[in-house]
Parts: C-alpha cells; sequence; structure tokens
C-alpha cells in the first residue's frame, strides 16, 4: 500500500520499506519537490530538453530518498511531452505563419512589458529623486543655519575672551591692594580711637558732627 506525501505532486512513500514519513530528510524533501515544481511553472518552452534533464536528477534524488516517484514522473513527463509536441508543429511547413503570429504576438507582449517596467521604474526613480532632493535641500540649509550660529558663537567667545582678558588685567592692575587697604583700616582705628579719647562730648562737637550729616545728605538730593 502506497501513503501519499504530497498530494500536489503525487509523490508517495513505500511503506513496504518500513521508513515512517518522519524518518526521511524533510528538508531535503521540500528543497527537491520546489526545484521541481518552480522548473515546471518557469522553464522556457523552446529549452524544454534542458529543463527536462534537470527535472530527472531531482526526481532522481527523490528516489534515492526512498520515495515512490512513479506518478510524479507520468505527470512531468506530460508536460514535456506537451512541449516537444508544440515544437514539431512549429517545424512544420503548414504552421509557418501561425508560429510567425505566434512569435510576434510573444515578442510584442515582451516589448510591451519591458516599456511597462521601464516607465514604472522610472516613475519611481522620479519619485526617489524627488524626495531625495527636497531632502537634501533641507539638509543643506539646516547645515546654513548651523554654520551661521557656529560663527554667531564664535564672535559671541571672542567678545568674552576679550573681556574677560580686560577683567584678569584689571584685576592684577588694582591699586592699592587689599593689604594696603587692610593696612589703611587699621591705621583708621587706631586713629578713630585717639580722637575719641582726645575728644570732649560738647555742644560744638556734636553740632559740627550734626552739621557734617547734614551736608552729605543734601548734596546726595542734590539734582540739576
Amino acid at each position: 500500500m502506497d501513503v501519499p506525501l504530497d498530494e500536489n505532486v503525487g509523490i508517495r512513500l513505500d511503506s513496504g520499506t518500513g521508513d515512517s514519513q518522519s524518518e526521511i530528510p524533510i528538508v531535503a524533501k521540500s528543497f527537491l519537490i520546489d526545484r521541481i515544481m518552480d522548473t515546471i511553472k518557469t522553464f522556457n518552452r523552446r529549452k524544454f530538453r534542458s529543463a527536462r534533464e534537470e527535472v530527472s536528477k531531482y526526481c532522481q534524488c527523490l528516489s534515492s530518498l526512498g520515495i515512490d516517484i512513479s506518478e510524479l514522473e507520468r505527470r512531468i513527463k506530460s508536460i514535456f511531452d506537451h512541449a516537444e509536441t508544440i515544437e514539431e508543429l512549429e517545424s512544420s511547413p503548414n504552421f509557418i505563419s501561425a508560429v510567425r503570429l505566434m512569435n510576434a504576438d510573444e515578442n510584442l507582449a515582451l516589448r510591451k512589458r519591458k516599456l511597462a517596467s521601464h516607465i514604472s521604474t522610472k516613475s519611481f526613480l522620479f519619485q526617489v529623486t524627488g524626495s531625495v532632493s527636497l531632502e537634501l535641500q533641507q539638509t543643506r540649509e539646516k547645515i546654513k543655519e548651523l554654520e551661521d550660529s557656529i560663527l554667531h558663537l564664535k564672535s559671541t567667545e571672542a567678545e568674552l575672551t576679550l573681556r574677560l582678558e580686560v577683567a584678569d588685567d584689571s584685576l592684577k592692575k588694582l591699586i592699592p591692594t587689599k593689604e594696603e587697604l587692610q593696612k589703611d583700616v587699621v591705621d583708621a582705628e587706631k586713629e578713630y580711637a585717639a580722637a575719641i579719647e582726645g575728644c570732649n562730648d560738647s555742644k560744638e562737637s556734636t553740632g559740627l558732627r550734626e552739621l557734617i550729616e547734614l551736608f552729605e545728605e543734601r548734596r546726595q538730593i542734590f539734582e540739576i
């Protein structure tokens, strides 16, 4: 009894061998089946002999896996016999005009497909070109903006560098120095203490102090 492996291609495994489907190299079988089907569906009718040889090799490989390919070979043979019959008819003088017409029709269809493909490809490339050109323009504009920003920042950097140099130079040339001013404060404190000891708290002293304070206040609020 035969057990079907693939209904699409009519491959069977002989159960009498004692092998189960799980023992067959599934990957190899699937690959060979795919290659056979792809070749059958795509081979050039006028080059059927080379395609037939290729398919025959795949069938031999399937057979070496213990797969009964008799039904598959029968179906494949009918396909290639069909192609061979067409070749014989095309070589007959009675079909010269018909063959010419079919060839012209196939050639015209091929040329139309190539033209349509060219137009489609060209249209796609135009779209890509437009999109890329726009993106390139936007990128260049961003680069220009960044360059302007860099120039502005460099100008600001130069200005700040100059201001820093001036400040550093002024700091180095600051006169009098902190130490000198601290010494002046100490001397002034001593003088103030001595003045307090030698000064009587009289009306004259108080009046003079108030007069000085009034002077300072008046000149601070003076306006023209």
